[in-house]
């Protein structure tokens, strides 16, 4: 209640099964209802912006290969109207 309440989008990507799971708050901020994009990483990958991509999936493997505590990733996915939005 408190996540939907304050319109925090959370998505959830389970290395062991390579589940991912998003949010409808998490999909609302780009502009979709819950059922129009599956929970998939290939999704989110689909939605980084052409100059993000490389640089995110770059450090986002490094931090799985070895992980350090302040891991932070600030990137634009693209929202349903064609426009970017920062994500952190």
């Amino acid at each position: 209640m408190a996540v939907q309440s304050a319109q925090i989008g959370l998505w959830e990507w389970d290395l062991q099964t390579n589940r991912v799971f998003f949010s409808p708050e998490w999909k609302a901020q780009i502009g979709y209802a819950a059922d129009e994009l599956i929970d998939s990483f290939a999704v989110w990958e689909d939605l980084l912006h052409p100059d993000d991509r490389e640089r995110c999936l770059n450090m986002l493997y490094r931090y799985l290969h070895r992980p350090w505590p302040d891991f932070a990733l600030e990137f634009r996915l693209r929202h349903k109207n064609g426009s970017y939005r920062w994500i952190r």
